[in-house]
């Protein structure tokens, strides 16, 4: 087991009784009067919740042995299943490319080096899923853990523009594969305030380790010249795993 997977568990490890022991402390105080029976609305929990984080990807096992390391963004949305916030319902998107590269080429053989295009090609992974949340009802810095299932999309893409252009009018998937996909995460959010109409801003913090299994992809080095004009596609086949760091911003609201 990698020293990446060890800092993750030890992570939730960490995070777990904190949330545990308070939601049996607060399961355990008996009211000592009427009035308490009541939960303050300004207590509640926010029921919706929402963020888009940076993303640093680490590989892991027999996947970094092809692949040094990734970069891209992630999304969700949480919703409260008790007034609390203990429990959620969460959904989640990743996207990370964890290769790139551009040739300057001819647009075609008979033109040759009067029109140039770049060719740029990236290897990247989307993923979604869907599962629940933890996360201990404290007025301050807010620990959670999560749990999803979901499937992940491996694709190799190549892309032609101009020189001096924004724009492309080209582009080729050349290699993709499905996999069903597995994470284990975990994080802090920190209140950074409350914008309009009370939306909670906060800082998220955390870390998830994704598991593919056996999957087909290509790396930087996948595509080979073969001929002029003729390129091959070597894809490997390993496990896919890795771990992912984010940092962001999210919302929630009542």
């Amino acid at each position: 087991m990698s020293k990446t997977r060890y800092a993750l568990i030890a992570t939730l490890l960490l995070t777990l009784p904190g949330i545990v022991s308070a939601q049996r402390g607060r399961r355990g105080r008996r009211p000592t009067r009427a009035s308490e029976y009541e939960q303050p609305r300004d207590q509640r929990a926010d029921r919706h919740g929402f963020g888009v984080s940076f993303n640093y990807g680490q590989p892991t096992g027999e996947f970094s042995n092809f692949v040094d390391r990734g970069f891209g963004a992630d999304g969700f949305y949480r919703y409260a299943l008790d007034r609390y916030g203990v429990v959620s319902l969460r959904l989640g998107g990743q996207f990370l490319i964890y290769g790139h590269q551009t040739q300057r080429l001819p647009l075609s053989s008979t033109i040759g080096n009067l029109v140039l295009v770049d060719v740029a090609t990236s290897n990247n992974i989307v993923g979604f899923g869907g599962g629940l949340e933890l996360a201990a009802p404290t007025p301050a810095v807010r620990p959670y853990v999560f749990g999803q299932l979901g499937s992940s999309y491996f694709y190799t893409q190549s892309s032609v523009e101009g020189s001096h252009e924004q724009f492309e009018f080209a582009r080729t998937t050349n290699y993709h594969d499905w996999v069903f996909a597995r994470q284990l995460g975990g994080g802090l959010q920190i209140p950074l305030g409350r914008a309009r109409r009370g939306t909670s801003v906060l800082l998220d913090l955390g870390a998830t380790y994704t598991y593919h299994g056996p999957t087909r992809y290509l790396n930087e080095q996948g595509i080979v010249k073969v001929a002029e004009g003729q390129y091959e596609f070597h894809p490997i086949q390993s496990d896919a795993n890795l771990v992912t760091y984010r940092l962001g911003i999210s919302f929630s609201s009542r």
